[in-house]
Order: C-alpha cells, then sequence, then structure tokens
C-alpha cells in the first residue's frame, strides 16, 4: 500500500483437478501475514447476474443502462476491503453507500473522482452501477416490456442519499477484526459479508503463539456506510502441542511421485502425489519416516488426502510401525476430493523414535491396471503436553 507498510500479495495456483484458484494474503508490516491466506474468487455476485468483471461484463439493454451522469459506480478491490481503501476512496471525494458483494463497493463519486479510484493499486475494477443491476428479474422484464404490464402492488425501494439515515434497508453486514498482542490490537482481517439477520458467525484467525496473551476487538460495518465497533477483550492462549513431521520419503512399489514429503507439512493445497504401477494389476506402496520425541501424554496421527475416482473400488490405507515390519492399519482414504478435513488415528502414548508411515492401495485384483492416486496435503504426528 502505498505510504504505509501494508502489503497485499496475489497469486494462482493450478489444483490437482487443472482448475486455476487464485489466493490473496494481507500483510500489516510486510513481514507477517494477518489472518489466513485466503482462496477467493473475483465474481460481482447481484440479485440476477454474477460476473468477473474482467473477463466478461452483461449486455444491457438502453432501458435499463446508466444514462452518462451516472454518479453510482461498482468499485471491486484485489482482496477483501482493507481499512485503507475507504480512507482513500473518501479522501478523494468519494461516498461508500455499501458493501455490495465480496470485495466489492458500491461508491458515489464523480467522473474525476472515478478516474482517480480506478488508478489506485489495489482496485481491480470500477463500472457503472447500471438500473438494471438493482431490479428484479420480473420488474426488468416488465420494464424492457418482455411481459405484461404488473399488477398494482407494494414495492420496496432502498435508496442511496447523502443522508445515510434516510436509506431504507440494512441487508448485510460485515466485520473488521483486529487482533495482536498489544492493546488497542491492530487491523488484522476483514470478513466476508453475512445477512444482517445472522445472529452469529464463527472467525478461525488461524495458528497463533502459544502462551500468549492476546487482544482482540470487532468493528461491525452495515451496507449504509455506518460502523460499530465492540469492546477490546483478551485472552491467553495455552500450551501449544508439538507436531512432528516427516522427514523422508522411502518409495517401495509406485508408477510416479509428483512433489515430496515436504509438501505434506501444511495444509495448503500442495500435494505429494503417488501414482500406482500396473503390470497385470495395478498396485502402489510408499513410506515416510517421523521421528518423534517420547515422553508426552498422548499422540495423534494425522492424514489429511484423497485419491483419484475409479470405478474399481480402490482405496488407500495408511498404517503405523515403530519397526519397519510389522505394520498396523489405522486409516483408510476413501474420499476422492480434498475436503480440508484430516483423518485421525490415536498411538500409543509409549510411542518414540522412528515412526515408520506407509499406504498401500486396497483393490489388487487381476485386470485391474487402472492407475490410481493418491494425495497428501498434511500428515504428521501431533504430542500433547
Amino acid at each position: 500500500m502505498p505510504g504505509g507498510d501494508t502489503q497485499i500479495y496475489l497469486w494462482d495456483e493450478i489444483l490437482p483437478s487443472g482448475r486455476s484458484q487464485a489466493f490473496y494474503a494481507v500483510s500489516g508490516d510486510s513481514k507477517n501475514i494477518n489472518g489466513r491466506v485466503r482462496a477467493t474468487t473475483y465474481d460481482v455476485c447481484l440479485s440476477d447476474h454474477s460476473f468477473d468483471p474482467l473477463a466478461r461484463l452483461p449486455v444491457m439493454g438502453r432501458t435499463l443502462s446508466a444514462r452518462p451522469a451516472n454518479s453510482l459506480f461498482l468499485v471491486q478491490f484485489v482482496s477483501t476491503p482493507l481499512p485503507e481503501f475507504r480512507f482513500d476512496i473518501e479522501s478523494l471525494g468519494g461516498q461508500i453507500h455499501r458493501f455490495l458483494t465480496d470485495h466489492t463497493f458500491l461508491v458515489e463519486m464523480s467522473t474525476e473522482t472515478l478516474k482517480q479510484v480506478t488508478a489506485l493499486p489495489y482496485v481491480r475494477w470500477t463500472g457503472p452501477y447500471h438500473p438494471e443491476y438493482r431490479v428484479e428479474n420480473f420488474l426488468r422484464k416488465a420494464l424492457i416490456g418482455a411481459t405484461a404490464k404488473l399488477d398494482e402492488q407494494r414495492y420496496s425501494i432502498m435508496v442511496c442519499s447523502r443522508d445515510h439515515d434516510r436509506q431504507v434497508d440494512i441487508d448485510t453486514v460485515y466485520y473488521e477484526v483486529y487482533l495482536g498482542e498489544t492493546s488497542p490490537p491492530s487491523y488484522f482481517d476483514t470478513t466476508p459479508s453475512y445477512p444482517a439477520t445472522q445472529t452469529s458467525i464463527t472467525y478461525d484467525p488461524g495458528a497463533l503463539n502459544a502462551n500468549t496473551q492476546y487482544y482482540w476487538q470487532i468493528v461491525a460495518h452495515d451496507n449504509r456506510g455506518k460502523s460499530t465497533p465492540g469492546p477490546i477483550w483478551s485472552y491467553s492462549t495455552g500450551s501449544a502441542p508439538l507436531l512432528f513431521f516427516a522427514g523422508m520419503d522411502i518409495p517401495v512399489s509406485n508408477g510416479a511421485i509428483s512433489g515430496s514429503y515436504a509438501d505434506t507439512h501444511a495444509s495448503d493445497d500442495v500435494y505429494e502425489g503417488i501414482t500406482e504401477r500396473a503390470t497385470n494389476r495395478s498396485f502402489l506402496e510408499h513410506k515416510w519416516s517421523i521421528d518423534v520425541v517420547g515422553g508426552y501424554s498422548a499422540y495423534t496421527f494425522s492424514v489429511e488426502a484423497y485419491h483419484t475416482f475409479n470405478t474399481e473400488g480402490d482405496d488407500f490405507v495408511f498404517a503405523y510401525s515403530t519397526d519397519d515390519v510389522n505394520y498396523m492399519n489405522i486409516v483408510t482414504v476413501t474420499k476422492t476430493s480434498d475436503d480440508d478435513t484430516a483423518q485421525t488415528f490415536s498411538l500409543p502414548a509409549s510411542i518414540s523414535g522412528t515412526v515408520y508411515i506407509k499406504v498401500l492401495d486396497l483393490d489388487r485384483t487381476k485386470g485391474n491396471r487402472i492407475k490410481d492416486s493418491i494425495y497428501v496435503d498434511q500428515m504428521f504426528v501431533e504430542a500433547t503436553p
């Protein structure tokens, strides 16, 4: 961000399905990420239109398109709106009427201000707020003459005015999260928008430091442009569990490996992929070694994985051993897509030293030669103090 330490990181990743996924992250000090890395889309979602404005724009008929004197515009950002965005737009003379859809504000401004706002480095797109975007589909059809005249009935109208108190409805609310080790806490993250009628939401700040006192505050913003700060609260975190990750791949019988054991250290949709080999049947066996420190009260194996879809009923089983000879099956992976959910198994409290983890396919029927793959996003042994 110009004139400050805030940085916004943007990138795309190719998922195992072949689909491109956009991500963003925000840093308040150019060093540490605020909140979490977030997957995102850039669709502007309106009542009867949903579009990525850099990919395509809806075709507007003349009747319900914005006129040259229009002063209402959509402003889409590269990330969820930050407090700096609002400050800059208002400093340039724009008036933010509401948070319309993810990443997007409805702003009233002159054409000169529009040029300045469009040039801001974190603004992805600006465009007119066409009348067609604002009416329900049955009204749109009647206004353009596609249906018969409407019957007399009651209609609801939301008014955007410089007098915010005249605006009729509060439809949505979003929240700024302030979190830190000092009071008052610094800005941390902004949530997506929620219906104003929703009475509770949950928020995950991601990993926090152990044995640390944190301060937090929530500032609510409604779609009228008004905000309400909450009180500053504090809490302390406890002792963190210790995680032991794979330190080595031990290939046994497989056709191909993409990535490595290092890709199993974080739940980040970056996978180690292992594919079966095939002769007169397909089969797979792969091992990892994990060095575990003994002396803790409990140990849990955790794996977040899925395999490719197949019609042979082939799933994959994870097993563990402390001597690389005698293995015990502990987790069976049947999922064919990544649901970001780990499968777990409680290991003996006496476990210590090198733990071997093995994955095998479960169908080795002669003639079944389809080469299935297992994708491991994260895998570790967790020790609880």
